[in-house]
C-alpha cells in the first residue's frame, strides 16, 4: 500500500451563513424533520447526514426543534413518514434518500406551506428541492489513488443502483484510474440496493474472485471496507471515512458533510427567502 495515498479525500458542504435570525421565529422552535433510509450506525452515507442533522442542531440550538426519522424505506414508507412530519407541524422536511422523491414531491402538492428538500433528487416543485454533492470531484481523485495502487490492474466498484448518481461516481473513479494508469480496468457489480451489507459483501468478494486488489462502493454501509480488509485488499470508502473498518488496508475515501447546507437551507426558509432548485454542495479536497 502506499502510505501517501492514505489519507482522506474531503467533499465540503456549502459554507453556512451566521446571520442573526428573523425575530419572527424567536418564540416559539422552528421544526425541522429529517427522513433517513438506513440507520445511522457509525458510517455510510445516513450517518454522514446524521453529522450534518448535528452540527445544524450546533449551530441553530434553541431556534429550532428537530426529528429524525431513520430506517425509512422508498416509496410508501417515506410518503406516510413525510405525511405525518407534515401533520405533526414540520416546516421544513429533508428526505435524505433518491427513492423518496416521487413520493415527498405527492407530500408536498398537499402541502404548499411546508418545504421538502430530497438528496439528490432531480425534480423540483413550488416547494421542492434536491441537493446532491459532486461526486465526480472526489471520485476522480480516488481513482488516481486506485490506478497507482494496483497491481493486477483490476479494480472492483460496488454499486448500488444503475442511476445517474452512481453513475456520475464510476465513470469519474475509473477516468481517476485510467489517467494514471492506462491499463487499469473497473469491474463493477450492481447490488440493486442503497443498504444491504450481505449483498455488499459478497459483491465485494465475486470481485476479489476475480483479481481485484482494490475496492471501492458506492453503497451506504462499511460493508464492502470490511470485505476488502479480510482479504488484505485496498479499501477506498465513499460516504464517510471508514478507517476504523479497515485499519490494514485502507487507502482513503470520499467523505460528503452536509451541516453547512442544513444551516443555510434552515436559514433561508425561516427568513422566508428560500427558493427551490437544485442544489449542489461546492467541493474541495485534501490529503
Amino acid at each position: 500500500m502506499h502510505s501517501s495515498f492514505r489519507r482522506n479525500l474531503l467533499l465540503a458542504g456549502v459554507a453556512a451563513s451566521l446571520r442573526p435570525l428573523p425575530t419572527a421565529w424567536a418564540a416559539s422552535p422552528f421544526k425541522i424533520g429529517f427522513v433517513l433510509h438506513g440507520p445511522v450506525s457509525n458510517a455510510g452515507w445516513t450517518y454522514q447526514h446524521d453529522l450534518g442533522r448535528r452540527e445544524l442542531e450546533k449551530n441553530l440550538g434553541a431556534q429550532i426543534e428537530v426529528r429524525t426519522v431513520p430506517d425509512t424505506d422508498d416509496g410508501p414508507d417515506s410518503e406516510r413518514v413525510a405525511r405525518e412530519l407534515s401533520a405533526a407541524g414540520y416546516r421544513l422536511i429533508f428526505g435524505a434518500s433518491f427513492g423518496y422523491m416521487k413520493p415527498m414531491l405527492s407530500v408536498a402538492n398537499d402541502n404548499p406551506g411546508i418545504q421538502y428538500l430530497i438528496a439528490s433528487g432531480y425534480q423540483t416543485a413550488k416547494n421542492v428541492g434536491g441537493y446532491n454533492a459532486r461526486w465526480h470531484e472526489g471520485g476522480y481523485l480516488a481513482g488516481i489513488v486506485a490506478g497507482r495502487t494496483t497491481r493486477s490492474n483490476i479494480i472492483g466498484l460496488v454499486g448500488a443502483h444503475p442511476v445517474p448518481d452512481v453513475m456520475w461516481y464510476l465513470n469519474a473513479f475509473a477516468l481517476g484510474a485510467r489517467s494514471v494508469n492506462p491499463k487499469a480496468m473497473v469491474h463493477v457489480v450492481f447490488v440493486n440496493s442503497w443498504f444491504d451489507p450481505p449483498k455488499e459483501r459478497d459483491a465485494a468478494v465475486a470481485l476479489m474472485n476475480q483479481g481485484a486488489d482494490v475496492l471501492t462502493h458506492f453503497t451506504d454501509t462499511p460493508a464492502v471496507t470490511t470485505a476488502a480488509e479480510a482479504r488484505g485488499v485496498g479499501a477506498i470508502s465513499f460516504h464517510s471515512d471508514m478507517r476504523n473498518h479497515a485499519p490494514r488496508n485502507y487507502l482513503t475515501g470520499v467523505t460528503h458533510h452536509w451541516g453547512g447546507f442544513y444551516t443555510r437551507v434552515a436559514r433561508e426558509v425561516m427568513a422566508g427567502s428560500w427558493k427551490p432548485g437544485l442544489y449542489l454542495a461546492a467541493s474541495a479536497t485534501a490529503w
